[in-house]
């Protein structure tokens, strides 16, 4: 599709090479385009499409070209779509339809010219994917793409006052319009303008040299929607076939700019409600020459599309090469008014993006409909719930890496109900069947005013409200309130559904399961530890937290899964899982512990994990003391996860 005018652009050579090229008479093809623009837009787009199809058939399949043949399949076809008697007529045009005599003249200029039409038709195919065309469009036939592309293309020569053909302004602009910033850079399309000038230059020359009228050759563009008259006159009327006169108003286009990395759009919205912004290659390059590098490491593209009216999505179309790159130090941030997601340069793996060109992703709103749990439905009630999609080559294609988790924000002012208990607000993941699924790392974010949440799959993603409390968590007054946000996240359940069990220890197997839920840590793994099976209610999370090396247990590749978890070893678990997270806590010393009388007790291994976590208050300790060996109990973990989540 990226050679668009390549088909325009060999029509209009042939047209300048082959001397003798037949014409009609200059009054019967007057005759017949005046009639096909009595005709209405989609009456026309019917007649020529089919004209284009069986002409051809007859051409490329029949040494000898047998054109009543071809009309009477015309006949065939318009006549089981209840049009033949609406738009032809057995002797004259006048009465708003065509004449069996001008339809003979317009497949007749095709017969005289087989060489031209076959090798227009071999371009078509050569340089456009018919079948992208076909989906985007809704088309059907290899008529209604060629159309297609002339209503898209429009004129693209004209005159000058001295009646010289001349190439008619910016050829890309006019020929492509919305989809202009998506195939073509600035020096494509000054490329292209220079060869429409050079070919005007050279019709020229055909002219004179053959001495053939001009009106003939405009009349055999006019067929082609390729000619349009000058504002002032100097030259025949230019007819656009099927896409109506030159003077209709050019669709709306997408446009973009770039500055210090980011690119805005203002995009365009499609039939089906879709605000769609292509970035290009060499719109991405662009804007990530000029992006500047963040503390990380990374640097940071930004896209942010402009509101559009009456959009329910809005889909970002990017050279699959961006998402499925070896570079883990790029990152693109794509805005848009339903949220903003943030994805990885290496989102794809290779392997998914094998032969695939452009990526679209689709940020849409959705219904709360078809949500099968009475109480997630309570719960998110009428509060925004976003889906996210993905497309290759405009083909959907369902998106999971656990290696590369990617986030979402989405804009969310809390009610007068809401405020002050913000942190019960989270996120569900609705699944295929309508089950909900608590998205434990997802939480409001007040300085942004968003629900922010990291996922490794997409799907439908609700905003809610969950609120969860137990009868024994109001006697400890200290962590009631970390209590009731974890259970009510879903990082930590509670021994049934009224008790917590505040008091209780709890196990390594526990603990990790909620640290790597609190941060949405996530990586696929192979194998897990020899004492975790597949039946354990938390094999996933250890799973992942010994593929990315949190633990690696105390040895004999054993994790200890209903030991209760030590104080310092909690605290290994965190500082390891905040690098990996992002959390910069920055590094702890020694003057942080300075004030603990215990200090002593830390196992060399874990001073520096302890150290940190002091420094950002994740751990307080009671009074003067850490209790670095002591056991951890479920209030403790609970208030832990809690300050975590803060961070």
């Amino acid at each position: 599709m990226k050679k668009l005018l390549a088909l325009i652009v060999a029509f209009a050579m042939l047209l300048m090479q082959i001397p003798g090229m037949a014409f009609a008479a200059d009054s019967d093809v007057k005759r017949a385009i005046d009639e096909l623009n009595n005709l209405t837009k989609q009456q026309k787009a019917a007649l020529l499409s089919n004209v284009w199809d069986f002409t051809f058939k007859e051409l490329n399949n029949s040494q000898q070209v047998n054109k009543q043949d071809i009309l009477d399949e015309i006949e065939r076809e318009l006549r089981k779509v209840g049009l033949w008697d609406k738009i032809i007529s057995d002797t004259s045009g006048n009465d708003g339809k065509i004449s069996k005599a001008s339809l003979d003249v317009i497949v007749q200029e095709l017969i005289d010219n087989k060489a031209i039409i076959s090798d227009i038709y071999r371009s078509f195919e050569d340089n456009i994917d018919m079948q992208v065309l076909k989906t985007l469009f809704g088309l059907n036939t290899h008529g209604e793409v060629f159309l297609k592309l002339i209503d898209l293309s429009g004129p693209v020569l004209t005159s000058d006052s001295n009646g010289k053909f001349i190439s008619k302004g910016n050829v890309v602009q006019n020929a492509l319009g919305s989809l202009a910033g998506e195939l073509f850079d600035q020096d494509e399309i000054e490329e292209l303008n220079r060869q429409f000038k050079t070919l005007a230059d050279k019709l020229n020359d055909y002219v004179a040299q053959y001495k053939v009228d001009k009106n003939d050759v405009i009349h055999a563009l006019n067929i082609y929607g390729l000619y349009a008259a000058p504002p002032t006159g100097g030259g025949d009327s230019g007819v656009i076939i099927g896409g109506g006169s030159s003077s209709e108003t050019p669709p709306p286009s997408e446009s973009s700019t770039v500055k210090q990395g980011l690119i805005e759009f203002k995009a365009v919205l499609d039939s089906k409600g879709a605000a769609k912004a292509t970035v290009t290659q060499k719109l991405f390059d662009k804007a990530l020459g000029t992006a500047e590098v963040g503390n990380d490491g990374v640097k940071t593209v930004e896209i942010k599309i402009d509101a559009v009216k009456g959009a329910k999505q809005y889909v970002p179309q990017l050279p699959a090469s961006v998402l499925a790159s070896d570079k883990q130090d790029v990152k693109i941030k794509i805005e848009t008014p339903l949220g903003t997601l943030s994805v990885p340069g290496n989102m794809f793996n290779k392997e998914d993006a094998a032969g695939v060109s452009n990526i679209q992703i689709s940020i849409g709103i959705s219904g709360a409909s078809g949500i099968n749990d009475e109480a997630a439905a309570e719960a998110i009630g009428t509060r925004p719930v976003i889906e996210l999609g993905v497309m290759a080559d405009g083909k959907a294609r369902a998106w999971s890496n656990p290696d590369v988790p990617v986030t979402f924000s989405v804009k969310y002012a809390p009610s007068d109900k809401e405020l002050g208990k913000t942190d019960f607000l989270t996120v569900l993941y609705i699944d295929g069947s309508g089950k909900a699924f608590a998205v434990p790392n997802a939480r409001f974010n007040a300085g942004a005013g968003t629900v922010d949440f990291s996922t490794t799959h997409f799907s439908k993603y609700a905003v809610a409200y969950v609120y969860k409390t137990f009868d024994d968590a109001a006697k400890y007054s200290w962590a009631k309130t970390a209590i009731e946000v974890v259970a009510s996240r879903g990082i930590t359940d509670g021994i049934s559904e009224d008790t917590f069990d505040p008091d209780g220890d709890i196990t390594r197997a526990e603990f990790l399961a909620g640290l790597i839920k609190t941060l949405g840590l996530s990586a696929k793994f192979d194998a897990n530890f020899d004492d975790v099976k597949p039946d354990n209610k938390f094999y996933n999370e250890i799973g992942i937290a010994k593929q990315l090396k949190i633990t690696e247990g105390p040895g004999n590749n054993r994790f200890g899964t209903d030991t209760v978890i030590s104080r310092q070893d909690m605290m290994v678990f965190i500082s390891k899982a905040m690098k990996l997270a992002g959390k910069n806590g920055g590094t702890g010393t020694d003057s942080d512990l300075e004030k603990f009388s215990d200090k002593d007790k830390i196992a060399s291994y874990a001073k520096d994990s302890v150290a940190l976590l002091v420094k950002n208050k994740i751990i307080q300790g009671n009074g003067n003391n850490l209790n670095p060996t002591g056991k951890v109990t479920r209030a403790a973990s609970a208030v832990t996860l809690y300050r975590l989540s803060k961070l």
